[in-house]
């Protein structure tokens, strides 16, 4: 078998440099000296599972375009959406949300929970004044254990522990098939006899599903896919004004968030 860098440099020029770009901005560590031979099959393991994740995305947008213009228009602006989902955070008086719509297999989302979410809980969620709202669009074409996936959040979630899975599923996203379950149950400290019989019974099925229907009908075709509007009186809807679409950095959310809230006073 050709080392992984074989491969991605027998791929076309955009898509090869694109990859090891992506690889490099991702895991700068690659390419300090030292690492012993176990370290360094670790990080290849780790390549290969991110090559994958990306080419599927790269197929996936391929197909988009393909499909031609007019036919796939993107999510719709003040379109409004239920601000009710897997988990809400932020504090209740909050007049302002963003709805974030994901997929635990892609790794856009995962660089979003990596470099972004975090600054975006500290200075808007943490201070009272934005409600973050997380709702599920596993992208089942091209991501096969998303849904899955996206159902064991919520039955962890009945005992408390959905963010705390959510975030492992992310840190560990190329662990995410049934036989991963357990490990991962256990690593957030899971009742697993409660947690197998909500998996078994597929207890969130509806639930993941209502969130895709949504998604749909907002015009979501990838993820992830944020809408960021005003709550109503009664913090239940939005009117999403601000669509922000992909791994976009902090400023850009930073921007759309001061905006409304200067003009909520």
């Amino acid at each position: 078998m050709k080392p992984i860098w074989y491969v991605i440099l027998a791929l076309p020029g955009v898509i090869a440099v694109a990859l090891i770009g992506a690889f490099i901005l991702l895991r700068p560590d690659i390419l300090e000296p030292g690492a012993s031979t176990a370290e360094l099959a670790k990080e290849v393991d780790g390549l290969k599972a991110g090559q994958a994740a990306i080419l599927q995305e790269l197929a996936s947008l391929s197909r988009t375009l393909q499909a031609g213009p007019g036919r796939r228009p993107g999510p719709r602006r003040n379109v409004v959406l239920q601000a009710s989902g897997a988990q809400v955070m932020g504090d209740a008086k909050a007049r302002i949300a963003i709805i974030e719509f994901s997929d635990y297999q892609c790794p856009f989302c995962r660089r979003h929970f990596l470099n972004t979410m975090p600054k975006l809980v500290k200075d808007y969620v943490a201070t009272g004044k934005v409600k973050y709202v997380l709702r599920d669009f596993p992208l089942g074409s091209i991501h096969p254990e998303a849904f899955a996936a996206a159902m064991a959040a919520r039955c962890a979630g009945d005992q408390g522990k959905y963010k705390a899975m959510h975030d492992q599923f992310f840190a560990k996203q190329a662990s995410l098939k049934q036989a991963d379950w357990v490990a991962h149950a256990k690593v957030v400290g899971l009742d697993l006899a409660a947690f197998n019989q909500c998996m078994e019974s597929k207890k969130y099925e509806a639930a993941v599903s209502e969130d895709m229907k949504a998604g749909i009908a907002a015009g979501v075709t990838g993820t992830p896919t944020f809408f960021i509007g005003p709550l109503d009186a009664d913090g239940k809807t939005i009117r999403a004004g601000n669509i922000i679409t992909g791994a976009q950095p902090y400023r850009v959310f930073q921007r759309a968030l001061d905006s409304l809230l200067a003009a909520k006073g």
